[in-house]
């Protein structure tokens, strides 16, 4: 009777066991596949004993994390290049300009290297704002400035101005 309580026992706790590794491989499935870049892979939070569903729920809340902030990286990047692309042609125009002016009209040439510099100096005030924001904290925010639109078009439109009208825009 007692070799029959024991196999009993033993067989009661294999399948048991076996339940939970069951469970656990299917997380470390999920984790694997993570892991090699599938960034949509979840893990069943209804399967196993609760200890088990609590690691699954706290998975898929690392994996939405880190799928945020891929996201975020993914854009900010994409902005930066956006941002930076605008000032680097005018400045390459700018400087085209000029130096196609240098021996006929050293006065006109004069005056487009001094916008490009401005330009120059433009383009560095939008690398230190971007890398400002690269460091920033998700939970903290700027100060608010108030900025004036118009004396930012208008300052643009100069700054264009004769460009545009060398391409006869």
């Amino acid at each position: 009777m007692a070799g029959l309580s024991l196999a009993v026992a033993a067989l009661i706790a294999m399948l048991l066991a076996r339940g939970i590794t069951r469970s656990l491989e299917t997380l470390e499935g999920t984790t694997v596949d993570f892991a090699l870049g599938d960034m949509s892979a979840r893990a069943d939070t209804r399967q196993g004993d609760p200890e088990i569903q609590s690691l699954a729920a706290s998975f898929n809340a690392m994996d939405d994390q880190l799928s945020r902030l891929f996201e975020q990286q993914r854009a900010f990047a994409g902005d930066a290049s956006h941002q930076l692309r605008t000032p680097l042609t005018a400045l390459h125009l700018r400087l085209e300009a000029a130096q196609d002016m240098v021996e006929s009209d050293p006065t006109e040439a004069s005056l487009r290297i001094e916008a490009a510099l401005e330009e120059a100096q433009r383009l560095q005030m939008i690398i230190e704002g971007l890398l400002i924001l690269s460091r920033a904290d998700s939970n903290s925010y700027p100060d608010i400035q108030r900025i004036n639109l118009s004396e930012i078009a208008q300052e643009r439109t100069e700054s264009w101005a004769a460009l545009a009208d060398d391409s006869g825009v």
